[in-house]
């Protein structure tokens, strides 16, 4: 059992260190920003001078009327469009996938082209703008 954990350790250990340094270090970073505020002079020649104003600007983001509609909004799509697209996605899954269902092949066919026309398209152009012509001189 010992070598599993060693095996496990040194398997996750990469992911792990380049987690922290692409996600969570920042993410931490901002958060640290946000706790900051910039001021200026009144006229705006004297440069900037960071203020330390703690949670002030969240409560200042939750106190606004638009901030507040707009994560209504966001929310509102969340609670109804992921559902509904899990269900259809699902749906569809499984009647592609039911023997039951008729011209499965071609409904298989319906749902994969779209993905793969695009990458015939690019590579019928590259191969044509690559290729050498005798009408160029």
């Amino acid at each position: 059992m010992k070598a599993r954990t060693r095996a496990a350790t040194i398997l996750l250990t990469p992911f792990f260190l380049l987690f922290t340094a692409v996600m969570v270090v920042p993410i931490g970073y901002a958060v640290w920003l946000s706790l900051f505020t910039e001021k200026q002079s009144g006229l705006g020649f004297g440069g900037t001078e960071t203020v330390f104003t703690g949670l002030d600007n969240y409560t200042a983001a939750l106190g606004d009327r638009a901030f507040r509609e707009g994560f209504g909004v966001l929310l509102g799509y969340c609670l109804l469009y992921i559902p509904l697209l899990l269900a259809g996605a699902l749906g569809l899954a499984l009647l592609l996938d039911s023997a039951l269902a008729r011209a499965r092949r071609f409904f298989q066919l319906a749902l994969f082209l779209p993905h793969a026309v695009p990458g015939i398209i690019a590579a019928l152009i590259w191969s044509t703008s690559t290729r050498p012509s005798s009408a160029r001189s």
